[in-house]
């Protein structure tokens, strides 16, 4: 295992990747994929990483959607892939 492999935690995957929108999604996707390369099966950041690369490719392809009945304000934002 590397330095950076044992450095890498599952706090610091949630901070590359929480904020991360359709737009950046895959450029986030490619650099949590190189933090997690060197990290065993079953290490925690590992395991995050991976749901967490699942979740920014499928943004990266269908768009995110913002806004609820909740916030009448705030008008949802379609899905890239969503048809009018």
């Amino acid at each position: 295992m590397t330095d950076q492999a044992k450095q890498v935690t599952p706090d610091e995957i949630r901070s590359i990747t929480a904020a991360a929108t359709p737009h950046f999604s895959q450029q986030v996707r490619e650099r949590v994929s190189k933090l997690i390369a060197d990290l065993p099966e079953g290490h925690p950041a590992r395991v995050m990483g991976e749901a967490e690369i699942e979740r920014l490719a499928a943004i990266g392809k269908s768009g995110e959607v913002r806004g609820t009945p909740n916030e009448p304000t705030l008008e949802p934002l379609s899905s890239v892939t969503k048809e009018d």
